[in-house]
């Protein structure tokens, strides 16, 4: 959750003790703070758990080897190279490993990786690091679509004929809703719910007669629309998934602009709440 929201974390070694007034109890304050001024990176955090699996093993040479496969394949997860390199060299030097070997079976693990490649690219995507550019470029075009396929949905749901809109209203404003356009005709459609009113698709799309872009994406807006024969229990999955995209997105760009530590840890319990999230019809 706090990687979620921008949130650089260390992890702080307590053991044997499960809580800090514990520790203090036992070590005092100066010992506390020394463990604070100790503690590490969270990624580092996490090869130390993957390195105690081989614990017993270590000299071992196969298990060695295990072990530096499954760190190799965590570096791959860092799409950006230079911050891919600093935290290589980093684990190389917590765990004695030649960082050229390392370097090399992290770029062997990127390229079995399946990568899905548009027709448009250059060759040059394809380089030492292409793959990891590529899978980078993919995941934000995937979550992009998939929060406009949502907004679209929820828009499609609340200028229908059904009860949608009280739902709509309950859990989202305007404001979630990141499309400019989309944000448009969120507000369009708020105003007429809360006077009572159903919003009218037509006098919408007459709105963007003279602008042929956005009649095609209002359009498109209108021809969002579920599979036929699908059960309740199946619509009430999709449009709890939907509000709950459209809050986490909206949460999350409020987490990278917040500034106070307070309010900052306010967005993540709101946003941990809304994993729990289920909306019935």
């Amino acid at each position: 959750i706090l990687k979620s929201a921008g949130i650089s974390v260390r992890v702080l070694n307590m053991k044997p003790y499960k809580d800090p007034d514990e520790f203090i109890s036992h070590e005092g304050a100066e010992a506390f703070q020394k463990r604070i001024d100790e503690a590490i990176n969270s990624f580092l955090f996490e090869c130390d758990v993957l390195r105690m699996k081989y614990e017993h093993e270590w000299d071992n040479p196969e298990k060695k080897t295990e072990f530096h496969r499954e760190v190799a394949g965590k570096l791959t997860e860092f799409p950006d190279e230079l911050e891919r390199n600093n935290y290589l060299e980093a684990v190389c030097f917590r765990y004695q490993i030649p960082a050229d070997s390392l370097r090399d079976m992290v770029r062997r693990i990127g390229a079995r990786r399946p990568v899905s490649v548009s027709s448009e690219a250059s060759e040059d995507d394809y380089g030492e690091n292409g793959n990891f550019v590529k899978m980078r470029q993919k995941k934000k075009r995937d979550k992009e679509e998939g929060l406009l396929e949502a907004q679209r949905l929820l828009l499609n749901w609340g200028f229908s004929d059904n009860d949608h809109p009280d739902f709509l209203m309950k859990y989202l404003d305007p404001e979630d809703f990141s499309h400019e356009l989309f944000h448009d005709l969120a507000e369009t459609a708020w105003a007429a719910w809360k006077q009572g009113k159903r919003p009218e698709a037509a006098a919408v799309i007459n709105r963007y007669m003279e602008d042929e872009e956005k009649r095609s994406e209002t359009a498109a807006v209108f021809n969002t629309v579920l599979p036929e024969g699908l059960t309740s229990a199946e619509e009430e999955r999709i449009l709890t998934e939907s509000v709950r995209r459209l809050r986490k997105a909206s949460l999350d760009a409020a987490a990278r602009k917040e500034t106070d530590p307070r309010k900052l840890q306010d967005i993540i319990l709101e946003k941990a709440k809304w994993e729990t999230l289920h909306i019935s019809l």
